[in-house]
Formats: structure tokens, C-alpha cells, sequence
């Protein structure tokens, strides 16, 4: 999640591009969550995906001292797979994997 956290990237973009490359919404369901028309979430991750390979981006886990710029992507992204991926008429959070995958994603995070 740290690695599509880029700080070359909009906030945005970033939080775009772990939903659909991480925690493999469809491009629809993203655009929901971020209230914007599909088409528009298609050209904002297709843009993030390009500005990271012009830019050589490298795939490698962030430095220590990198993690803080990135911290609030990963867990905004986190958040959003746990409110967007979670069905709502679920009576424990414990019996969906996603939510419990996020709350936990969120705890290591933040710590």
C-alpha cells in the first residue's frame, strides 16, 4: 500500500490506485466512493499509473523516513475499503474479511 502511496502523486490518485491495484475494486466502485463520474476515476488511475513509470517510480518498500508522507493515503484507502467493500446489513464486523482485513491494515499502520 506504502509503494502506490507515492508522494509524486495527488492525494487522490494515490488513494485511487490502492483501491484498484491493492484491494481490487472496480473502477466504478471507486468513482462512487469518491463521487465522481467513472470515466473520470478510469483517466485519474490511468494518469497515476502513467506519472509513476515516467517518472521511474521504483517498486521498492519505502525508507522509514518516507512512510510519514505516505501514512495518510494508506489509511484513507483503508478506511474507504472498509466502509465500500463492507455490506452494511452485516450484523458483526468480525464476519466480513474484508472489514476485518482493514481494521487490522489500519492498527499496523498506525502504529
Amino acid at each position: 500500500m506504502f509503494l502506490c502511496a507515492h508522494p509524486a502523486l495527488a492525494a487522490d490518485a494515490r488513494v485511487a490506485l490502492i483501491l484498484r491495484l491493492l484491494a481490487s475494486l472496480e473502477t466504478k466502485e471507486i468513482a462512487k466512493a469518491f463521487l465522481v463520474p467513472e470515466a473520470t476515476m478510469a483517466q485519474r488511475i490511468v494518469r497515476a499509473k502513467r506519472k509513476l513509470h515516467d517518472n521511474h517510480a521504483s517498486y521498492r518498500i519505502p525508507r522509514a523516513a518516507e512512510l510519514p508522507d505516505r501514512l495518510h493515503g494508506v489509511l484513507t484507502a483503508i478506511y474507504l475499503i472498509y466502509t465500500e467493500v463492507t455490506p452494511p446489513r452485516r450484523a458483526e464486523p468480525d464476519e466480513n474479511r474484508s472489514s476485518t482485513e482493514a481494521v487490522r491494515l489500519g492498527r499496523t499502520s498506525s502504529s
